[in-house]
């Protein structure tokens, strides 16, 4: 038996028959180095056995099958088909009318916006078709209750596709901003290498499609006032204050 037969029955750990357990056991014997990588195996799995069991936050799976290009598949699939859902997803600032394709988020909507009218504004998209869901899909609900967890949320939960790529450039650098923090709209312009461009950033987050899970609240002006809100400062504060940013 060989050092490199060994190595695949020693990964596999699966069930051997009789004559290949004796002739492992015998090249163990007389290969240090074998012996050794079974050593290190035998205290691994020790290891990976005694850490506790944690459950992945349930936006993972689509950030990760959109990073592999299976979730961007669907949701082109789901988009390309004219269908969009929507469902009103509950949070601390009320419900979240949230619209979706089959793995990615497309806008958001809260603060009093009615149910008929943002229906009526996913309808203006190129999305004729709009299902109201009475249960958000449960990838959905994660998503939004890791955003009030305090959790980065991955870009790829978000379909920006019909925004500008300046627009999509601002947004995407907002995600950035981490939870309990604000940043001047200056350094977003900065950090998109338009140094100039303050004004047009806020402008920008202004036109957010996806309020709230894209903390476009968390942009403030350089000298420390809560600049603008496309739903109001109210609300603005009251999004900071659950950040216990004062």
């Amino acid at each position: 038996m060989r050092c490199a037969d060994v190595a695949v029955l020693l990964a596999e750990q699966q069930t051997l028959p009789l004559a290949t357990t004796l002739a492992l056991s015998f090249h163990l014997h007389e290969c240090r180095a074998c012996r050794a990588r079974a050593a290190y195996l035998a205290w691994l799995e020790g290891e990976l056995a005694g850490l506790p069991r944690v459950t992945a936050p349930a936006a993972l799976r689509p950030a990760v099958l959109a990073r592999v290009g299976e979730g961007r598949v669907g949701v082109a699939r789901g988009l390309r088909a004219g269908v969009v859902g929507f469902s009103a997803v509950a949070s601390p600032v009320g419900p979240l009318l949230v619209a979706y394709g089959e793995a990615a988020i497309v806008r958001v909507a809260f603060g009093g916006i009615s149910e008929a009218d943002f229906a009526a504004t996913l309808a203006g998209r190129r999305d004729p078709a709009v299902r109201r869901d009475g249960t958000p899909p449960a990838w959905v609900a994660a998503v939004v209750a890791d955003h009030f967890a305090g959790r980065r949320l991955p870009a790829t939960v978000f379909d920006l596709q019909g925004v500008p790529a300046f627009g999509r450039q601002v947004l995407l650098k907002a995600l950035e901003i981490p939870w309990g923090e604000v940043r001047p709209y200056a350094w977003l312009a900065r950090e998109i290498g338009r140094p100039g461009a303050a004004r047009a950033v806020g402008q920008a987050l202004g036109r957010n499609p996806v309020p709230v899970l894209i903390p476009c609240h968390r942009a403030v002006r350089s000298d420390g006032g809560l600049g603008g809100y496309a739903f109001g400062l109210a609300l603005k504060e009251r999004l900071l204050a659950l950040e216990r940013i004062r």
